[in-house]
Order: C-alpha cells, then sequence, then structure tokens
C-alpha cells in the first residue's frame, strides 16, 4: 500500500473505524463511517466488514521502482489488529517506553509467519522482519496480493 496512505488508515478517524463493527463509539458520524469503510473496502482492506490482510507493509515509488518501506507494519493476528508499527529512525530500544509491547510483537509475527530473527536488539529485528516479508512478497512464496493503488 502506498506510504501515505498507508499512514492516513493507521491514523484516526480511518483506525478507528477499522477496529469498529459499528459506528457507535468510533467517534464519527454514522454517515462518514460508512464513507469510510466504503473506501477501504476499495482499498481492499475491509471485505464484507471484516479485515482482509494478514500484513500489510507501506511502498513507495523511488527512480521507477516500487521500495517496500521496512520501518512500517500493520499485522492482523486473530482476525484482529494485532499491532501497528511505525519505527523510529534512530534505535533507542532501551529506552523506549514500549520495550515490552515491541518485543511481544516481534514474537508475534516470527512465530505466525514462521520468520527467524537474528538480532536481539527489537529495532534491527523489525527492520529484518519487514524485509524477510518484502522478500516473501517478491518471490510470491506466501499468498500474497501487491495493490498498487492511484489514489
Amino acid at each position: 500500500m502506498k506510504e501515505d496512505i498507508f499512514l492516513k488508515i493507521i491514523d484516526d478517524p480511518y483506525f478507528s473505524v477499522l477496529v469498529k463493527e459499528k459506528h457507535v463509539g468510533s467517534g464519527v458520524s454514522r454517515s462518514y463511517f460508512y464513507s469510510i469503510v466504503r473506501e477501504l473496502r476499495k482499498l481492499k482492506v475491509l471485505e464484507e466488514n471484516a479485515l482482509a490482510f494478514k500484513v500489510i507493509v507501506p511502498y513507495k515509488f523511488d527512480n521507477n521502482c516500487i521500495r517496500i518501506i521496512s520501518d512500517k507494519l500493520l499485522f492482523l493476528s486473530n482476525q484482529h489488529i494485532g499491532f501497528t508499527m511505525i519505527l523510529d529512525e534512530k534505535p533507542a530500544c532501551f529506552d523506549c517506553r514500549l520495550m515490552t509491547e515491541c518485543v511481544y510483537g516481534l514474537k508475534i509475527v516470527s512465530k505466525e509467519l514462521r520468520i527467524k530473527r537474528d538480532s536481539t536488539l527489537p529495532h534491527s529485528s523489525w527492520i529484518q522482519m519487514v524485509a524477510e516479508i518484502a522478500n516473501r512478497i517478491r518471490n510470491n512464496s506466501s499468498d500474497a496480493q501487491i495493490i498498487i493503488n492511484n489514489n
């Protein structure tokens, strides 16, 4: 998914709509809720009001090539959004207040996608993990669908 669209859907109000089944509690009006639902369906993120992905990694065009961005990820676990991740450019793992959640997320992704981790630093492990997901998409070794939208 294009990076700008990825950033849009992991932020409110899109993310609120993504995690709610009904407009109640989403923080948006009913009509705006269903407008966002229609847009998420067009993006193939929702299908029949259910989440329609396992992993979303953003990309951007760079010199007429698609470059997958390795510091962002949206992951689905047990039909619920497991987590969203945007890494800082400079790793500060040992000072990060989200270290526990970060390591837990790493364990979930590596287990569910059967990706071996080589690094002990979470930041490096995430970069490695997204790179492996990108390799699988490129090699078509998993049920991956590359959606290139012109929005």
